[in-house]
């Protein structure tokens, strides 16, 4: 059985995660992580670093969520991704630190917004970004943790 996360500080992640391997060790427990984040490289490889961090590569732009047209702004904030909440470019938060994740992936913005238009189609709500990521990493066959 696998469980996907995504993370902002790593509170969520951090309290569930140890639970849940305390129940059943065998439990994969997975972070998707947004473009820019560093959280997937710190899972993944010990550093927190995301290539989106070096120097002149960050971008600076926004998206329009049902469209994924880019929108460019003026705007002091340097944005990679559309999902608002999760990801962590610069600094590990306590709580993350505390997480037990045995598997990190990169979640794609359009991934997430396709699983929003479907899950407003086929079950009437309205999901917020990072839980689309989530669900439509948990419905990828092809890169599920094992």
């Amino acid at each position: 059985m696998s469980i996907y996360f995504s993370a902002g500080t790593g509170g969520t992640l951090a309290g569930i995660s140890a639970y849940l391997k305390e129940q059943d060790p065998t439990i994969a427990v997975a972070l998707i992580d947004p473009p820019g984040s560093a959280l997937f490289n710190k899972v993944k490889h010990g550093v927190l670093f995301a290539k989106e961090d070096t120097e002149g590569k960050r971008k600076k732009a926004c998206c329009c969520y049902f469209s994924l047209k880019p929108v460019i702004t003026p705007s002091q904030f340097q944005v990679d991704t559309i999902t608002e909440g999760i990801g962590i470019n610069n600094r590990l938060t306590a709580n993350f630190q505390k997480a037990v994740v045995d598997h990190a992936f990169r979640g794609a913005d359009r991934e997430a917004v396709e699983m929003a238009h479907y899950l407003m189609r086929n079950d009437g709500k309205n999901p917020t970004l990072s839980f689309t990521k989530n669900n439509a990493q948990a419905c990828s066959s092809g890169r599920r943790p094992r």
